[in-house]
């Protein structure tokens, strides 16, 4: 079944047909810390209902973001996190401690104030997305709790394809490249997708596949890899636990030569602990990396 597949994904990549030297190996599932019922929309004509994606465009937060707070980051040297859990029905973002880290670089208190009321307004449409996507009112699925991060990257972060072992994660880029997604339509992704932290027998025997294609992703990533979204848009990107076999492949942009990236991401609080452990994506033998998108 396996080899069928091979000439249907070689030719995906736009390249001359060139078999995958890779040795396929099985990848031990690491099991759950605990059970969780995954997440199951019901059938809806809403394209969020039926995208492993979603992206909500926001021009009028790109148009009044601050430049202070832009210059602040391109003159700061250093990287940083601030994290916080908050209330995902009334959130407060001034837990994050956004104003330790940009007061002291000369942002305005107006600007940090700025930045703090958008971080509340991506929790809540976070939230939103869990009781609208489906078509109906599905209250019992949003989460009450969420973890938020702000974050100023200068270093490339683990490229390689992988899913999310979360519900639903919310991706904010206000500034630098944004997350890379593999096209949900292909063969590829249903591939990757398919073999993600599925038990079922059908998922292992698609895993030494897998593998092998997040390995060999430039035999197809200039057809099937590509930005999403512009500054200040969020992406919503659906994990293995939303429902099986329809996550969001994906994967952090590259970032070199002096540039620079600030990203907010949430995620469901229950869940991150458990992101943390399984998001691993195996880079060779001996190493691996964690990855934050």
């Amino acid at each position: 079944m396996l080899s069928a597949l091979y000439p249907k994904l070689l030719l995906l990549s736009g390249d001359a047909p060139t078999m995958l030297s890779v040795a396929a190996r099985r990848t031990a599932l690491l099991p759950p810390k605990r059970m969780r019922k995954r997440i199951t929309p019901a059938s809806s004509s809403s394209s969020s209902a039926k995208n492993a994606f979603v992206v909500k465009p926001r021009p009028e937060v790109r148009d009044a973001f601050p430049a202070d707070i832009l210059r602040a980051c391109e003159r700061k040297s250093a990287e940083f996190e601030v994290r916080a859990e908050l209330d995902a029905l009334d959130p407060d973002a001034r837990l994050l401690g956004i104003r330790d880290v940009l007061l002291e670089e000369g942002c305005s208190e107006r600007s940090i104030q700025f930045l703090e009321r958008d971080v509340e307004k991506v929790v809540k449409e976070y939230r939103n997305f869990f009781v609208n996507s489906s078509g109906e009112r599905r209250r019992e699925n949003a989460p009450e709790r969420v973890v938020v991060s702000l974050s100023l990257l200068r270093r490339t972060l683990c490229t390689k394809l992988h899913v999310d072992y979360v519900p639903l994660r919310a991706m904010t880029t206000y500034y630098g490249r944004k997350t890379e997604v593999l096209d949900e339509h292909s063969l590829v992704n249903k591939v990757i997708a398919s073999a993600a932290r599925d038990a079922s027998m059908s998922s292992r025997v698609l895993l030494p596949l897998s593998d092998a294609l997040k390995s060999n992703a430039k035999l197809f990533e200039k057809n099937l890899v590509e930005e999403k979204g512009e500054s200040c848009d969020i992406l919503f990107l659906k994990g293995e636990m939303w429902e099986s076999g329809k996550a969001s492949v994906h994967r952090s942009p590259e970032t070199a030569n002096g540039g620079w990236r600030l990203v907010l991401r949430v995620d469901e609080c229950d869940a991150v602990n458990e992101a943390e452990e399984h998001q691993k994506c195996l880079v060779d033998d001996d190493e691996e990396c964690g990855c934050e998108e």
